[in-house]
């Protein structure tokens, strides 16, 4: 897990971004927690800064979401190229380690965590994109099974959490796409050992071109890892999608897959990103959606059924665009 965490940013670099969060449930509340450790390094005269979150979502009464953050200078934080180590005040983000609070005039939280066992997830279909200056922006799940330990406090309230199942994200660059839609799931109620992840999106090419939507996909299913990213098949994939809807098709030489995201508006909430530049783009953000995914064998020529996987309202997905639904909440401007 420390090589895909470390960080990317280098000490003075303008037109850099890197950021990690953390996604988990306090099950028996149906409380829905996302940490957010970001560094952002805009290319004009802006300061670069540092900043902490917290997005806390109430699955049973939405309108008392809420979310909560902190920024500060770069002189008040790490962010190592070294280790695993990132530090945004006396916030930290490191293995085995997730410690933190931040508190305004309305909401206090605050953390403190172990962690342990963990499968990284990757996207991408070599190793090596991850080093090369394209693609400009990178995305890694460097623990999609994360389990953690330990005490959170939300306005005072405390909550144990004892091996609770949580995903750990990193991406970073020096660009952000034109728009994407990212998921993942690790919560199947069929089949507790699976998890899967998603990615999408359309790229800003020069004089102002849009590319073709390009998606990814990582399916761990009995025991095995199934990529769906090598290019040969990729020009095969199939999606359609709108803010709060992915469906997809996609195959290997091994499976083929068919499925969606689903989340009800209800259950988005909407987070402010800025690309380098201080373009603003909009995250229509949840992690209380819902996932099933068709799994069929491939036997010669043919595909058997195997299983369809279902996540209820346990995946957690984000539709970025450069506008933002009228119909969702801003919770982090």
């Amino acid at each position: 897990m420390s090589e895909l965490n470390k960080s990317r940013w280098v000490l003075g670099k303008r037109g850099f971004y890197d950021n990690y969060a953390i996604t988990f449930k306090i099950e028996q509340q149906s409380i829905y927690i996302t940490l957010l450790y970001n560094l952002f390094s805009p290319i004009d005269i802006y300061d670069p800064h540092l900043k902490i979150s917290c997005l806390i979502q109430y699955k049973d009464d939405p309108l008392k979401s809420f979310s909560i953050e902190e920024i500060t200078t770069m002189e008040n934080g790490t962010f190592s190229s070294e280790t695993f180590f990132v530090k945004i005040k006396e916030n930290i983000l490191k293995n085995e380690r997730i410690k933190g609070n931040i508190k305004n005039n309305d909401n206090n939280v605050s953390w403190d965590l172990s962690n342990k066992d963990y499968h990284p997830s990757l996207l991408y279909p070599l190793n090596v994109f991850y080093d090369f200056k394209l693609p400009t922006n990178k995305i890694v799940t460097p623990a999609i099974d994360l389990a953690l330990f330990g005490e959170f406090i939300i306005n005072n309230k405390k909550y144990k959490l004892d091996d609770v199942k949580a995903i750990q994200t990193h991406n970073w660059g020096s660009s952000r796409p034109y728009n994407w839609i990212w998921g993942h799931s690790n919560s199947f109620k069929n089949n507790e050992d699976s998890f899967f992840e998603a990615y999408i999106c359309k790229r800003k090419l020069p004089l102002n071109f849009i590319s073709q939507a390009m998606s990814f996909f990582h399916l761990f299913y009995k025991g095995r890892s199934y990529y769906f990213n090598n290019p040969i098949y990729m020009l095969k994939n199939k999606n359609d999608y709108h803010i709060g809807y992915w469906s997809f098709k996609t195959e290997n030489k091994d499976l083929k897959i068919s499925g969606s995201f689903e989340v009800e508006y209800k259950d988005l909430i909407a987070l402010r990103y800025k690309d380098v530049n201080n373009e603003s783009l909009f995250a229509h953000y949840t992690t209380i959606g819902k996932l099933t995914i068709d799994i069929y064998q491939k036997i010669a020529w043919s595909y058997n059924k195997m299983e369809t996987l279902i996540d209820e309202n346990n995946a957690s997905v984000e539709f970025v665009n450069r506008y933002k639904d009228p119909h969702v909440e801003l919770l982090i401007d």
